[in-house]
């Protein structure tokens, strides 16, 4: 392949700097980092490791909703088209952000092993290895919740995937792989990164092992393999099991969250500021809002009330207030969410006693002093109900959770669910398990590599 095939491949409408990266590997006319130091750097890049996270798996969800001058306000076809879940819809800066990003962890994998040390050391080496395994499985997970179907292990394993790279070749023919092969690299680039990590990291914006323990949680939990979520979801909570007590939080103020958190285990984050999360823009569901009780400390610390009696939120674990900047909104692992995944994994495997006593570990950090925990003999057969409606009140706005929730769930008929929008006289609606629910892969992605659509 060409390299401006290639380049057009995954997008590279990047800086200078990331160009250069890009195109090392071909002609060897431009230098790449050869030290360990130095490509550490390339690892701690913000716009690379930290940033420009995808935003549409949060447009299209079901947690907020737009008046209709607001919808046809914003500034891009991409925010209005995925927030109606339009059929043609496209996510060009999506699948580029992603790729172009796959690309230089690639980058860092293939230089790291022969990188000089200088003033560095053999962990430092392998913190860098383990941080490119990270991310680059990490963002291979984000693309496969926008670009591929929801996957079931034993069902549609031979459904189509991703594009899978992992070396910077760009002559490496560009096909589209399987949902296994997909899920396969991704699982086993996490727990190469777990095998690399260091326990804990002392800058927030660096993974560490409990940061790829939480992560190989939530792919398990999307695939239901529920003895592996339950196992890595434990070791992380073993590593960092810290909860806020939202008692402790002046829930009343417009930053009711500090930056960094202690329930912080990797910081990244999405930013629309001129987009749907504004939020002058984004209304909370009003279905959503009542189920918070009235000693849920969440409500208050999540939302804020609008003149028009609506509510806007504003409870990012970025430290951003209710305010303009307040569209920064967090994209990374936190312990919350690490606890509710061990509770819904116990409960799938049985071990109701034990998944309840995980449950009100949270909540007890969650409700107004004199909340009384759930007894088991007091939700019977309700508990797993209970553990699916605490994820969608403590998760929200948290860069996709929900629609990957959606999209396995729409599997069981208990739980699956048509979520509906109306604007202006116009409604619109996106029932269980539609193929909107997967993103088409952009046209000129398609034309140009030949590799299969999404189905519509």
């Amino acid at each position: 392949m060409r390299l401006s095939t290639y380049l057009l491949f995954i997008g590279a409408f990047v800086s200078c700097s990331c160009q250069e990266y890009l195109s090392v590997k071909p002609n060897q006319s431009l230098e790449t980092p050869t030290t360990v130091q130095g490509l550490q750097a390339l690892m701690d890049n913000e716009w690379n490791v930290v940033e420009s996270y995808p935003t549409s798996t949060d447009i299209a969800s079901d947690y907020f909703y737009l008046p209709h001058d607001i919808w046809a306000g914003l500034a891009t076809d991409h925010d209005r088209n995925t927030y109606v879940w339009e059929e043609n819809g496209m996510l060009n800066s999506e699948w580029r952000g992603g790729f172009e990003r796959i690309l230089l962890f690639n980058v860092v994998l293939s230089e790291i092993d022969d990188a000089e040390l200088q003033q560095s050391i053999e962990l430092d080496r392998d913190r860098v290895k383990g941080s490119a395994y990270f991310y680059r499985g990490w963002r291979y997970f984000l693309l496969s919740q926008i670009f591929a179907p929801h996957y079931q292990p034993g069902i549609n394993d031979d459904d189509w995937g991703l594009p899978l790279r992992i070396t910077p070749d760009i002559h490496q023919p560009t096909v589209r792989h399987t949902l296994v092969e997909t899920y396969d690299l991704i699982i086993n680039d996490l727990k190469q990164a777990a095998r690399y990590l260091p326990s804990t990291q002392t800058i927030p914006t660096r993974p560490s092992k409990a940061t790829a323990f939480a992560a190989l949680a939530r792919v398990n939990l999307i695939i239901g393999d529920w003895g592996a979520c339950y196992q890595y979801a434990d070791s992380c909570l073993q590593i960092h099991d810290d909860l806020l007590n939202y008692n402790d939080l002046d829930y009343l103020s417009d930053r009711p969250f500090e930056l960094f958190n202690p329930e912080v285990l990797l910081h990244t984050t999405i930013m629309s500021s001129s987009g749907p999360f504004r939020p002058t823009n984004a209304r909370i569901d009003s279905v959503l809002y009542g189920e918070y009780a009235d000693n849920d400390l969440r409500r208050a610390a999540y939302f804020q009330q609008n003149t028009d009696n609506s509510h806007s939120f504003k409870g990012s674990y970025t430290g951003e207030g209710n305010s303009v900047r307040s569209a920064l909104l967090f994209s990374g692992l936190a312990t919350d969410e690490v606890y509710l995944m061990k509770a819904e994994a116990l409960v799938r495997l049985g071990k109701e006693a034990e998944a309840i006593q995980v449950l009100n570990a949270l909540l007890a950090n969650r409700y107004a002093v004199g909340w009384h925990p759930y007894q088991l003999e007091d939700v019977d057969n309700r508990l797993l109900e209970l553990i699916l409606k605490e994820r969608e009140k403590s998760l929200p706005f948290r860069a996709g959770i929900r629609w990957s929730d959606l999209r396995r769930l729409n599997t069981d008929e208990r739980f699956a669910k048509t979520l509906v929008r109306k604007l202006d006289g116009e409604t619109y609606t996106l029932p269980p398990n539609d193929p909107r629910y997967t993103f088409l892969i952009p046209t000129e992605i398609v034309q140009l590599t030949g590799i299969p659509q999404n189905r519509r």
